[in-house]
Order: structure tokens, then sequence, then C-alpha cells
């Protein structure tokens, strides 16, 4: 198949899972209104939005993205970080202009994150980086607010760490064990 028949068919899948994802949102508060009218409590609201990619998002990816993650994992599995961190950023780079640039961007830098800060040496400095990314893109990103925690803490910037799981827990209150953490500091 053809790159850009390629491209136009993925996006046209894209579209329709975000056509469905917004009619079952468009449901979900038709309900409440409905609720609310007939006097009936409506549930409690959700978390906040985009604290986790969707659960779809390797099928969705650049055909150049999901090579380089492949790449990427399984140097990862053989303990390579540094060769696994920059086949992560490579899988970030492919995904820019298709319609889920935005998740498997922050999804990538943020296994690139992962990756640097367990190098030997760590890489902190560009592990926060690849984190500031996914988080700029992401602020609410529950995993990656994690990591960034993880990181100031291998820093020793206890503050910053604390700063991070504060935000987690904004995010998505039950986030479990990020309150005893919390407490410790």
């Amino acid at each position: 198949m053809h790159a850009s028949a390629h491209h136009s068919a993925h996006l046209a899948g894209s579209l329709r899972r975000e056509a469905t994802r917004h009619s079952e949102k468009t449901a979900r508060a038709n309900e409440k209104r409905v609720a609310y009218l007939a006097g009936v409590p409506a549930p409690a609201p959700p978390t906040l939005y985009n604290t986790a990619p969707p659960e779809d998002l390797e099928a969705t990816l650049a055909p150049e993205a999901a090579e380089a993650a492949r790449e990427a994992r399984v140097a990862k599995e053989e303990g390579e970080l540094d060769a696994a961190a920059e086949h992560f950023a490579r899988a970030a780079a492919a995904s820019r202009g298709w319609a889920t640039a935005g998740w498997a961007t922050a999804s990538f830098e943020l296994e690139r994150a992962r990756c640097l800060r367990r190098a030997q040496p760590a890489r902190l400095e560009e592990a926060q980086a690849a984190l500031r990314v996914a988080l700029g893109i992401f602020p609410n990103y529950l995993e990656a607010l994690l990591e960034q925690a993880l990181t100031a803490l291998d820093g020793r910037r206890a503050s910053d760490a604390i700063r991070s799981l504060e935000r987690a827990m904004q995010a998505q209150p039950d986030t479990e064990g990020v309150g005893a953490w919390l407490q410790v500091g």
C-alpha cells in the first residue's frame, strides 16, 4: 500500500474511533441531563481526562513509529537502555503528524525517560527533559508524573518529587500508594 494511502486509511480509522468516543461521551452527558431533570442524583464526576493513553494506541501508530517502538522494547528487554532510549526518541519523532501523535509522543518520551533514568550512568537531566515533553502534551499523564517523581528522587531533589506526587494526586486522587509517599515526605 502506498504510504499516502496507508496514512489516509490510518487517519480514517482514527477519526472513526474518535467519533465513537464522542458519541459515547455525548450519550453519557444526555443520561446525566435526564437524571438531573428526573431528580435522580448524577454519578460522581470522573477523574481528570488525559491521565493515560488510549488502550488502542499501539494499533494507531505510524509504521515507522511502530518499528522504532518494537526495536526499543527489544533493546530494553536486553538491558540496552541507551539504545532503547534512542529508539524511543525515534518512535516519538516518527509519530508526529499522525492523528494519535500526542499520546504516541508522550508515551514514547515517558519510556525514553524510564530508560535514561535506569541507564548506567543515569542520565537524569535528559530523563527530566523527556518527561517535560510528555507532560507538556498531557499535564495530567499519571505515569509520567510518577516517573518524574522517581527521577527527582534519584537526583536527590525531594521537593520536586513531592510536587510531582501532589500533581499525580490531583490528576487521579485514588492513585494507589501516592498518599503514603507524600506522608513519608
